[in-house]
């Protein structure tokens, strides 16, 4: 077995983290997509800080046939937090387009640093 000096190791370990974050994927949406998720921001930037509305729902990925969204279970509020009616707001939007719901995950730690998150698989 071979050992490693311990700065090899923080070097190796620097350059893995630096690969696994740098890697991002561009999705774009089509302006139908975009209008419903622009209006459950704006609503939700109605009762949170705007700068976090993004968080409340976004599109992870979207094709003909296969729309996956993304939001955070609760919101910052005035006086804390409380549940995201704009994620399902968006969801019911896609809804109204045809698609339907084939899977709910719930992920995250309830944690400021990892909090619960809502993903939708949807498909047409």
């Amino acid at each position: 077995m071979k050992s490693f000096p311990l700065l090899g190791l923080l070097l190796i370990a620097a350059a893995t983290t630096a690969i696994t974050t740098t890697v991002a994927y561009a999705q774009t949406t089509t302006p139908a997509a975009q209008q419903i998720i622009d209006n459950a921001r704006a609503a939700c930037a109605g009762v949170t800080p705007s700068v976090l509305a993004e968080l409340c729902v976004s599109v992870v990925y979207e094709s003909p046939t296969t729309l996956v969204l993304n939001g955070e279970m609760l919101i910052v509020q005035t006086g804390g937090y409380t549940q995201n009616p704009f994620f399902w707001q968006a969801v019911d939007g896609f809804k109204a387009q045809g698609y339907t719901i084939d899977s709910v995950l719930l992920s995250g730690q309830g944690s400021q640093g990892n909090p619960h998150e809502f993903s939708v698989v949807m498909s047409k």
